[in-house]
């Protein structure tokens, strides 16, 4: 098998219904804690939020997001391209630090591959619940609200100039900026000879998903129920935003950890955690500086008012200490020892057991979890150092998923920006 991408009509917003495109955006929804679903909710009655998380209940939300995409449809909430297209997309924003980046996709279609067949890989696992609410969510709206985050590899950087060639003398369909300062331009670009170049440079490759495996998942498992409709049935394909493994511009953040509700005794996880690591008492302040410089395998754990950095003690062996049948380079990712040596070992936890049960969260924004420490609405934080892009390619091309939420890419793709409905996607307009 190998990659292949396809033109699509695209859905989007009708402004001239909803008003700005800034109002009826979100984030992903795995990013969308209860409080800013809230404020989305508040923001417009069109927000996507509504069809991509439960509203009114938890249980089977799908439905109600089902009905409530049919009836916008009916209301003129969104219109469809005139005609097939794919849709260059720019991302300009600035990091810690004031370093100010960019970054380019292309959002297209890409028929769905099992991982089986090489040339769609993911680098990290996936919860089971969150996968059928998914699914359920899927096989109801028979649409995909936002596009998989995908990187394609390309060494020499032709995929990368071509994408950039796209941009020349481009004027944007929409430009705009969002509540963290990101700005977004999307600009339509009709079937041709730049995307039949495209469709070339693309095939052959590998790819591997950075964000969403959730939602690539689910769309395979989807197209292999519909398969009896055909290779071309709109359920064949989901929607993607492909980027070049060159650009510059691609950023993954630490993802940290936030406990809450787990009622742990710290004062003993502290004493238990000595028997492995060496444990350093740092000021708030200065937590995350002493973790960045730290050379090898290290963390941060933020309790109320103090934090302590962890390295692991020499005499350790952690390889022995982590229990599965992996490689070296992943039993000793910091995130591997994080969950099956400090969450699962040492304070005798379930790490996959307490996402689901709402415990135990993740995020890259260091100074907000510290705060809700600091507040008491959590018990504690986990701090870690970023994954690098070149451990994750060298494990997913071993065949080898990290731990789950092991990468962040800044910044997220958001939902409602260009959407995929199976109903006239690739319909003749």
């Amino acid at each position: 098998m190998t990659l292949e991408i396809r033109p699509f009509r695209g859905t989007f917003f009708n402004l001239d219904k909803v008003g700005r495109i800034e109002e009826v955006i979100a984030p992903p929804y795995d990013v969308v804690d209860e409080r800013q679903k809230r404020q989305l909710l508040l923001r417009s009655p069109y927000n996507v939020v509504r069809l991509i998380l439960p509203v009114d209940s938890e249980e089977e939300f799908w439905n109600d997001s089902a009905r409530l995409f049919s009836r916008w449809k009916e209301e003129g909430v969104f219109r469809t391209d005139h005609e097939v297209a794919v849709y260059l997309y720019r991302q300009a924003f600035t990091l810690p630090g004031d370093e100010t980046l960019e970054r380019t996709g292309v959002i297209t279609l890409l028929r769905c591959v099992d991982f089986s067949q090489g040339c769609v890989l993911p680098h990290e696992m996936t919860f089971p619940k969150t996968r059928s609410q998914q699914l359920n969510l899927l096989r109801a709206c028979q649409a995909n609200f936002s596009q998989i985050f995908t990187l394609v590899s390309d060494e020499g950087g032709d995929l990368l100039s071509h994408l950039t060639r796209g941009l020349a003398g481009s004027v944007p369909i929409l430009d705009f900026r969002d509540d963290q300062g990101v700005r977004h331009r999307l600009f339509r670009v009709a079937e041709g000879s730049w995307t039949s170049r495209l469709t070339e440079l693309i095939r052959g490759r590998r790819a591997v998903i950075a964000d969403g495996h959730h939602r690539y998942e689910t769309a395979v498992q989807y197209a292999a129920e519909n398969a009896a409709r055909g290779e071309d049935h709109p359920s064949q394909y989901v929607s993607v935003c492909l980027y070049s493994s060159a650009d510059p511009g691609l950023v993954s953040l630490p993802v940290h950890r936030v406990i809450k509700g787990v009622g742990i005794t710290w004062e003993k996880a502290l004493r238990d955690l000595e028997e492995y690591f060496d444990l350093e008492r740092v000021e708030s302040s200065r937590l995350r500086q002493a973790l960045k410089l730290q050379k090898r395998l290290a963390f941060g754990l933020y309790l109320r008012g103090f934090g302590v950095l962890l390295s692991p003690k020499d005499r350790v062996n952690l390889e022995e200490l982590v229990e599965a049948n992996r490689s070296p380079e992943w039993k000793l990712l910091d995130v591997t020892v994080l969950h099956q040596v400090v969450i699962s070992r040492i304070l005798g936890q379930d790490p996959v057991f307490l996402v689901e049960a709402g415990k135990l969260s993740f995020t890259p924004w260091a100074d907000e979890a510290m705060a809700e420490v600091d507040s008491g609405e959590a018990e504690a934080l986990f701090l870690l150092r970023p994954t690098s892009l070149s451990t994750m390619w060298a494990l997913a091309e071993k065949g080898e998923r990290m731990p789950h939420k092991s990468t962040y890419f800044h910044p997220k793709l958001p939902s409602g920006l260009v959407m995929y409905d199976h109903a006239s996607g690739l319909a003749l307009a």
